[in-house]
């Protein structure tokens, strides 16, 4: 049940009383058509940037509206500049504008809806940009207002007083969510005189599904949702000429299909746990994931002792906030281990610190510098890369090797965390593998030169993938070093052993290279397998998705930790195959690298990308992407602008939890780069 005053913030307002500062309000000057607003002590200022800039123009009803806009040429462009204004592709009319304000009233035709309003300019007229910062500029508005014609107050927006939605004349709110079959819409409605009407938006259609004539009184109203279940947007409109108030306006059936908690559930015995987490590695090169070369011989032995879970999402594309998350079960934008600079902050119970409360002995053994134990991702843990600072780049032989030494050395169950390196770059693998990868006839050749290169083509790209494949082929083999050492010491059976990764590594697959960069597939999906105790449900494969987060809840339950409060589900049930998880998780990605400043959120097949990158997109961001998994697995066919239903629905929620847990957190204190900090990045390929 969703009290729809609750969502008020949340909510789509149209109207046909607008002005610039709602518009503003609703980022509705995006780029690249705009730049960014410039609000300054009560003045409003918007240039465009283009040779076309579209404003969406948010109207409610079909009344004759006026649209007054006061603007202004950029003086660049010299003392005049002609400016043509089309709805879409439909001409509206034809104006000089000159370097000072002028002031110009038009009639708009007929029209309702999200309507395009083109602000189209002479490309001669738009100078080049003169250097990387700045952005050209051609027409300046400072005022901009639509009303209907008649109408005494020009801006008529819905509000919420207390828990009443108002509705004024000639406007109307829309709630997007997801329906399920038997959706209701209901509310007590008064004022008026005048009309009050519900509309239902699927992706399918757009269906009138109920109105009422409403008085003074108190009138109650109830209307079913008929729609397919899936997105949805739920409309209530005022076209007529007194503002509504809606009481207790509720909306049943719907937002519903978010997964519901399983029991926890607890292995008989104790076991110790060991993770090994593969550093870069995505999940498609391995043949233990249907990569047609033999990258991982050892891992597919285990696979048979193993459960193989096929939908593992990684909560960012680069090492620092994955392995926060993985290590508190709380998302990037909670723990804010997001920079070179940020570490993971104290105040957060990890994984290690929660084992070692209950008595297990803790230790790592980590090859990557950006999870340095000065850093804070040594907390809890009573070995530390055997207390040797210069331990961070080493292959993934030793970290096997001082990771049993570390087994040897104590009785008990443990908890070993196991970090390796490869295949992050730089790609160098051994001999033996360049052979098995390598390209036939090829002289090998050091892969930095080439990852130092802004943009590299197809073979280059090739290249570097098959000295990846080589490096992936040299940690199998050190992983099958440690199935096979504990399997000697009597210890694989009463371990709990996962192998997972941090992130992927892209090869042209969106047109880049390397990671941190974007969150698309080639980035975030990652392997995991599970070995449990005695092997049992080896062989099995599970295709429910997971996340990083729920890695220490699930951990915990099984072998009766106390888990600290975070963001993760307890998937302990699903793990031991008694239980069937129900619905769709929200699985949430994001990254902030370099200029890359992206969000995303997948529920079920469907998966949202929002472009925020201020440095290349101006504040407003970049276009959003929308992709349908099961139809589109390599993400190449971004839906946004065909399924708007469902790209809006996911950008309100992803919103929604951004705020919650951006909230809930608190900044960390930046620590300062050393030249050590330095060279390990210059080291990972990071900075030249």
């Amino acid at each position: 049940m969703i009290a729809l005053a609750a969502r008020f913030p949340d909510a789509e307002v149209r109207s046909d009383g607008l002005d610039l500062a709602f518009l503003v309000e609703s980022g509705a000057f995006r780029w690249p058509g705009w730049q960014d607003p410039v609000v300054s002590k009560g003045s409003i200022l918007v240039w465009s940037q283009l040779e076309t800039a579209t404003l969406a123009l948010p109207l409610a009803t079909n009344a004759p509206k006026l649209l007054t806009f006061r603007a202004r040429c950029h003086p660049s462009l010299g003392p005049s500049l002609p400016l043509r204004l089309r709805l879409g592709d439909t001409p509206l009319a034809e104006v000089e504008l000159r370097a000072t304000d002028q002031e110009f009233q038009i009639t708009l035709p007929s029209l309702s809806g999200p309507v395009p309003l083109v602000f189209a300019v002479s490309r001669r007229y738009v100078p080049p940009r003169k250097t990387r910062d700045e952005r050209p500029a051609a027409v300046g508005l400072s005022f901009l207002q639509v009303s209907r014609v008649g109408a005494i107050a020009a801006r008529s927006l819905p509000a919420l007083e207390r828990r009443t939605l108002v509705l004024p004349p000639a406007s109307s709110l829309g709630f997007y969510v997801r329906l399920g079959p038997a959706g209701r819409l209901s509310a007590t409605a008064s004022g008026g005189p005048g009309p009050l009407e519900a509309w239902l938006v699927t992706e399918a259609a757009s269906t009138a599904i109920g109105g009422r004539a409403v008085g003074p009184g108190a009138t109650p109203v109830e209307w079913p949702l008929a729609g397919p279940p899936g997105f949805a947007r739920v409309e209530l409109r005022n076209p007529g000429r007194s503002a509504l108030r809606l009481d207790d306006a509720l909306l049943a059936g719907a937002d519903e299909g978010a997964q519901s908690p399983l029991p926890p559930a607890r292995l008989a015995t104790r076991p110790s746990i060991v993770v090994f987490l593969t550093d870069t590695l995505r999940a498609d090169r391995l043949s233990t994931y249907g990569f047609a070369k033999p990258t991982s011989p050892n891992l597919d032995a285990f696979a048979r002792e193993a459960i193989r879970f096929d939908d593992a999402w990684a909560q960012s594309s680069w090492t620092r906030p994955t392995v926060a998350s993985l290590f508190t079960g709380v998302h990037p934008a909670t723990h804010r281990a997001i920079g070179f600079d940020r570490p993971l902050a104290e105040r957060f119970v990890t994984l290690a610190e929660a084992f070692r409360k209950a008595g297990y002995r803790t230790g790592a053994i980590v090859s990557n510098h950006v999870v340095h134990h000065r850093f804070g991702f040594a907390q809890g843990f009573d070995e530390w890369n055997d207390a040797v600072v210069k331990l961070y780049g080493i292959t993934a032989a030793e970290v096997v090797e001082r990771g049993l030494k570390f087994v040897d050395r104590g009785k008990g169950p443990f908890l070993l965390y196991l970090h390796t390196m490869e295949p992050h770059a730089t790609y160098e693998p051994s001999d033996e593998a360049y052979e098995l990868f390598g390209p036939a006839g090829q002289e090998r050749r050091p892969s930095r030169p080439l990852l130092m290169q802004p943009r590299i083509g197809p073979g280059a790209a090739g290249y570097l993938d098959a000295l990846y494949q080589g490096e992936v082929w040299d940690n199998d083999r050190a992983f099958g070093t440690l199935v096979d050492g504990l399997r000697e010491r009597g210890l694989l059976d009463s371990t709990l052993l996962v192998f997972t990764s941090d992130h992927g590594e892209e090869f042209l697959d969106h047109g880049g290279k390397g990671h941190g960069h974007s969150l698309y597939r080639e980035l975030i999906r990652v392997p995991f397998l599970v070995r449990l105790p005695e092997g049992r449900l080896g062989g099995s494969r599970q295709s429910e998705a997971i996340a990083q987060v729920d890695v220490l809840p699930t951990l915990a339950s099984l072998c009766g930790v106390e888990a600290p409060a975070g963001e993760g589900r307890d998937l302990s049930s699903l793990w031991l195959g008694r239980k069937t998880a129900i619905g769709m998780p929200e699985l949430m990605s994001e990254t902030r690298f370099g200029k890359s400043e992206k969000q995303a959120l997948r529920v079920g097949r469907v998966k949202l990308v929002v472009n925020h990158d201020p440095r290349r997109y101006g504040e407003g961001g970049g276009p959003p992407e929308l992709y349908d998994l099961a139809a589109d697995p390599a993400e190449k066919l971004n839906l946004a602008e065909s399924r708007p239903v469902a790209r809006e629905w996911l950008r309100r929620r992803l919103a929604a939890l951004l705020k919650l847990r951006r909230q809930k957190s608190e900044d960390v204190e930046r620590m300062e780069i050393t030249e050590e900090d330095r060279e390990a990045l210059r080291a990972l390929g990071y900075v030249n």
